[in-house]
């Protein structure tokens, strides 16, 4: 049933994003100025956003700006000076924020104009005045067709990561309410961690996440008043992350990927009257008190898949469904010893660790 939960959730997010894509279609649009329905002024250049990456390669230095990725030969731009690899940073005294802050600008301009242009080229910042020029020359009617390239899939970055994990508690919750303590997270648990990934080429991230649930409680002894009880409990899991992005729409990207680590439960029970004494003649050194950790670990895979849109250029929001899966070979829980010695727990569960999980958060970077 939590399978075909999670297939069913998988399918209404795609529809939700297709749907609020519309027909924007799997490319962002880069923009041949001249485009007959955005203005009448023709440059003859061929834009793209700045993402991290590249800003980072080329040393550029400010958060704002459009790439120059081609000049047309012959074109009014190639007459500017200007050329493939400059930022176009400054139009008429307005700063260039993006491609679409780009588009808008030109729709005020008209040929003939006289206005500055601002671009940075190789770590210096120029600065020129040009006339406008319109899109009458037969010849130059190619260059005013809207050309498409994939949408960018981003960087990567990273985030504190919060998680609703729905794993399985029954054993866990028998053993606490056999000990007279309340249950911890029947419908789930709220695990909290965080998380990053890089961009390898091809669309690929690898990356790595951890994430921890710990609560704890302390109560009088039932049958007996001089006695505390006292609990500890912890889960999380953590690991190595490999997730393929695929372009949806500008800002908009979505992934496949998959989780593989470690993780599992852990348990601390103290039963104390905080009476002690300094062992002598071979007495014990409690009386009836006791102290002991128990946990039951697992190899974890988590398949996953992600919703991330960007809001700037350093910061996104992300949505995440998956179900992580926990595998041990080993039977039941065991007691941890001082070392790395642990010891069996006899008639103690196969206690399972699986379930849908959630997330939902900011993520710095795209």
């Amino acid at each position: 049933m939590r399978k075909v939960l999670l297939i069913i959730l998988l399918a209404a997010a795609v529809n939700m994003v297709f749907g609020t894509c519309g027909d924007h279609g799997m490319g962002k649009m880069v923009f041949m100025t001249g485009d007959a329905q955005a203005s009448a002024v023709f440059f003859g250049i061929v834009v793209e956003d700045i993402d991290a990456k590249t800003a980072e390669a080329m040393d550029y230095p400010y958060g704002y700006g459009i790439l120059i990725t081609t000049v047309v030969p012959g074109s009014p731009a190639e007459g500017y000076g200007l050329q493939a690899n400059d930022v176009l940073t400054a139009i008429d005294g307005e700063t260039v924020k993006d491609t679409e802050d780009f588009d808008e600008i030109r729709e005020d301009l008209e040929p003939g104009e006289v206005v500055s242009i601002g671009y940075w080229r190789a770590g210096k910042d120029f600065n020129k005045e040009v006339t406008l020029q319109g899109r009458d020359t037969p010849q130059m009617q190619y260059q005013l067709q809207k050309q498409s390239t994939p949408s960018k899939v981003g960087s990567g970055g990273g985030s504190f990561i919060p998680m609703w994990c729905m794993i399985d508690m029954d054993d866990v919750n028998a053993l606490l309410e056999g000990l007279h303590f309340k249950p911890i997270g029947d419908k789930g648990i709220l695990m909290q961690g965080i998380g990053g990934k890089g961009h390898v080429g091809k669309g690929f991230f690898v990356g790595g996440v951890i994430t921890s649930y710990s609560d704890n409680y302390k109560q009088n002894n039932p049958n007996d008043s001089n006695y505390h009880d006292y609990v500890r409990y912890e889960s999380g899991f953590g690991g190595v992350t490999l997730d393929k992005r695929f372009p949806i729409c500008k800002n908009f990207v979505g992934s496949l990927g998959v989780l593989l680590g470690g993780g599992g439960h852990t348990i601390e029970l103290m039963h104390s009257n905080a009476d002690y004494s300094w062992p002598d003649n071979n007495t014990e050194f409690t009386s009836g008190n006791y102290h002991s950790t128990i946990n039951r670990s697992y190899m974890i895979v988590q398949p996953k898949a992600e919703l991330m849109y960007r809001l700037l250029n350093w910061l996104s929001i992300r949505a995440e469904v998956g179900y992580v899966y926990g595998y041990t070979g080993k039977e039941g829980w065991r007691v941890q010893g001082l070392a790395d010695e642990t010891f069996y727990v006899k008639n103690s569960p196969n206690t399972p660790y699986r379930g849908l999980t959630f997330s939902i958060g900011p993520w710095f970077g795209f």
